[in-house]
């Protein structure tokens, strides 16, 4: 999923070791997002982009309802000596 602002699309892109670069935008990232872009500067206007692998969100869903079922959830332990 690539999200920026309040659009958030299900997009292909590959992972990779770029080492000091973030991540690299093609093509169709920018034919659906079509960024506001300051030339002079080389940067991207407007709010910043997330990305994250579709795994990465169902897990994060999972946590979250695991985090609620805890809360939910009174439990003791009792042990008892003669």
């Amino acid at each position: 999923m690539v999200k920026q602002g309040n659009k958030k699309v299900q997009q292909r892109f590959y992972v990779s070791n770029l080492g000091k670069d973030r991540f690299i935008l093609g093509y169709p990232w920018f034919r659906t997002f079509n960024p506001d872009i300051d030339w002079t500067e080389a940067k991207l206007k407007g709010p910043g982009i997330k990305m994250e692998t579709i795994q990465h969100e169902v897990m994060e869903k999972a946590r979250n309802y695991v985090q609620k079922l805890k809360a939910q959830i009174t439990a003791a332990k009792v042990e008892c000596y003669p």
